[in-house]
């Protein structure tokens, strides 16, 4: 079966989409399938897949590449990407990674490439937000780079990954932090990622006094991120904005971190019974999850015994199957 992935964005820019887009394709290789990926992100370096990468296509070679395929994934509702799918009727799934804030606001034009193709919700949250019947498929992770190496004795306590910015909450951990110094609660927090607000988040941490148990590491990912997940006890996902689901979670729970996230969207869904929620933006209810873990660490064990069920589920080869299944079902 010939498959085009459409997607926008895509390696070596780092993020959910894309690593759900690498990570699917090739197990849908390993299934036999042939597969193209378009997208419109450059690269500086040749690629070096077990497919074919179409990079900044225009729009002839848009075309051609969904009249190649016998289906497409189109990743999101873009236009940018998807718009052969107003002229031909070619299979098309479009994968839905973030919530629809106002679904009824969305263009005539959209709403005709909604009609058009059949969609698929990263999680249960995404599929209700939307104006169309959705089957779940739920995000994989990366197994064979996010595992746990048995390490009983982490020697640090919170870990933090994602961008730095306004929407994924790293200030209100800070200030969860200084709500527990307050009581001579004193966690060690690792902070992975970069962005716009780094600046100000090191100046929140000197102000707060925080310098002792704060580490800023920028941006770090596959093996590096790994041993840096296995090294810490706790993974904090303090997102403000509602998550479509959350591959970092994954990532945490299979290097044997438990995992403390807010309550929106589909992260809960991602942690499952591996971790807690707080309500979202609530600084002292996460303080109050963060004290809960460190002093009850059988909460942890239990997390970790319940992670080989949970990431079963998201395995990358199960995913891609349950895709292939979707695309040959009609």
């Amino acid at each position: 079966m010939k498959i085009a992935i459409m997607t926008v964005p895509f390696l070596p820019q780092l993020g959910g989409v894309e690593t759900v887009v690498a990570l699917l394709s090739r197990e849908l290789v390993k299934l036999g399938c042939e597969v193209k990926v378009a997208t419109m992100t450059p690269s500086s370096q040749k690629d070096s897949f077990s497919y074919e990468v179409i990079r900044q296509p225009g729009w002839k070679k848009t075309w051609q590449t969904w009249w190649w395929a016998d289906a497409v994934l189109l990743q999101g509702l873009t236009l940018r990407m998807g718009w052969p799918a107003l002229f031909c009727s070619k299979p098309c799934l479009i994968t839905h990674h973030m919530m629809l804030d106002q679904p009824q606001h969305i263009g005539v034009v959209r709403r005709i490439l909604l009609a058009r193709s059949h969609s698929v919700s990263v999680s249960h949250a995404v599929a209700r937000s939307l104006p169309v019947p959705s089957t779940v498929i739920q995000n994989p992770y990366n197994a064979e780079i996010f595992h746990n190496h048995d390490n009983e004795n982490p020697d640090r306590d919170l870990v933090f990954v994602g961008r730095l910015c306004a929407d994924k909450g790293a200030d209100l951990l800070l200030s969860a932090l200084q709500l527990l110094a307050g009581k001579n609660i004193k966690p060690t927090l690792t902070i992975v990622g970069d962005g716009k607000e780094r600046p100000a988040l090191e100046a929140q941490v000197r102000k707060l006094g925080l310098e002792k148990q704060v580490q800023f590491t920028g941006a770090v990912a596959k093996m590096p991120l790994a041993r840096i997940l296995q090294n810490h006890r706790i993974m904090v996902i303090p997102s403000r904005c509602e998550e479509g689901f959350g591959i970092v979670a994954l990532e945490g729970i299979a290097c044997g971190c438990a995992v403390i996230g807010s309550s929106g969207g589909g992260l809960p869904e991602a942690i499952g019974l591996c971790g807690v929620v707080f309500p979202k933006g609530d600084a002292v209810a996460l303080a109050e999850k963060i004290e809960m873990y460190l002093k009850q660490p059988e909460l942890s064990e239990e997390c970790q015994r319940n992670g080989a069920n949970h990431l079963a589920i998201h395995e990358p080869a199960t995913i891609a199957q349950k895709y292939l299944k979707r695309l040959t079902s009609g």
